[in-house]
C-alpha cells in the first residue's frame, strides 16, 4: 500500500508503466503553488450548480499485473458488496457533474456496463495513464475534470469537496505529498489536451511529465491534512499483500 508515488495506478500497462511512472519531473518555472485557503463549502457558502461542476474521470485501463485480477473488481474491504470501481463512480457522481469511466478496450468495458457511468475507450491501447487521461479529457463537455485511478478506494468525500471548489483556471491543480506531485488524484482542465498530445507523441506516458511544460498549481500537504489528516485518500493498492493489510 503506497502514498501515490508514480503515475501508472490503476490506469497503465504493467512493467513498462512502471519505468515511465517512476521518472519524476521538476515543475515548469510557470508554476504557482497555493497559498492555504478554504473552499466555498467550507464557509458555508452555497456550492456551485451541479452542471457547472467539473466531471469526474477514473481510470480504469490497467492490466493489473501485480494484483493478478482487475482492481477495479476487487470489493471494499470494509464494504465487501462494493466494488472498487462501483464506489468511486458513485462517490463522484454525487460531487461532480457526470462520471466518465476510461477503459482499456471493449472487452473490459463490458465488466463496467452495468455503472452509471460513461464509458470510453482509450484512444490508443497500452501506452499508459497519461493515455487514459487524453482519451477521459477528449469525451468531457465540462472545462475541467477532477481525474482518480481506479485502485485509489479510500479517497475522502471531503477532499473532493475541497479540490472541486478551488478557483478553477488553465492551470492544473495537483495536490503534493511527500513532495511528490499526486497526478492521479487531481484536477486537469480539457485545455490542456493539446500539451498532453505533444506528450504522447514524444513517447511520454506519464502524467507527471505535464508539469514541466504545463501551467500548474499544487496544493502544500498542510492543506489536505487539514481535510484528510491521514492522507487515505492518496492510499492506491498494487497487490495482493497491500490489498490484505488490517485498515482502521
Amino acid at each position: 500500500m503506497d502514498i501515490q508515488k508514480h503515475d501508472g495506478i490503476g490506469a497503465g500497462d504493467g512493467a513498462n508503466n512502471a519505468d515511465a511512472n517512476r521518472a519524476g519531473a521538476s515543475p515548469a518555472p510557470t508554476t504557482q503553488r497555493d497559498s492555504p485557503r478554504k473552499s466555498a463549502y467550507s464557509r458555508g457558502e452555497a456550492g456551485p450548480r451541479r452542471d457547472a461542476l467539473p466531471t469526474g474521470i477514473i481510470l480504469a485501463g490497467g492490466h493489473s499485473t501485480r494484483m493478478g485480477c482487475d482492481k477495479a473488481l476487487l470489493p471494499l474491504p470494509d464494504s465487501p458488496h462494493n466494488t472498487f470501481v462501483a464506489h468511486l463512480v458513485a462517490l463522484l457522481t454525487r460531487q461532480c457533474s457526470t462520471v466518465v469511466l476510461v477503459a482499456r478496450d471493449a472487452a473490459q468495458a463490458t465488466h463496467y456496463a452495468h455503472l452509471a457511468a460513461s464509458i470510453v475507450i482509450d484512444a490508443t491501447p497500452n501506452i499508459g495513464p497519461l493515455m487514459g487521461i487524453y482519451t477521459g479529457l477528449q469525451a468531457i463537455h465540462t472545462s475541467h475534470a477532477l481525474v482518480t485511478a481506479v485502485d485509489m478506494p479510500f479517497i475522502e468525500p471531503a477532499l473532493v469537496t475541497f479540490l472541486l471548489t478551488q478557483p478553477l483556471d488553465d492551470h492544473l491543480l495537483v495536490p503534493m505529498v511527500n513532495s511528490i506531485p499526486q497526478v492521479l488524484l487531481a484536477v486537469y482542465p480539457r485545455a490542456t489536451l493539446s500539451i498532453i498530445k505533444e506528450r504522447l507523441q514524444a513517447g511520454r506516458r506519464d502524467p507527471r511529465s505535464l508539469l514541466t511544460i504545463a501551467p500548474t498549481r499544487f496544493l502544500d500537504e498542510e492543506q489536505l491534512r487539514a481535510i484528510d489528516p491521514s492522507l487515505r485518500s492518496f492510499v492506491n493498492i498494487n497487490t495482493p499483500e497491500e490489498y490484505n493489510i488490517p485498515r482502521l
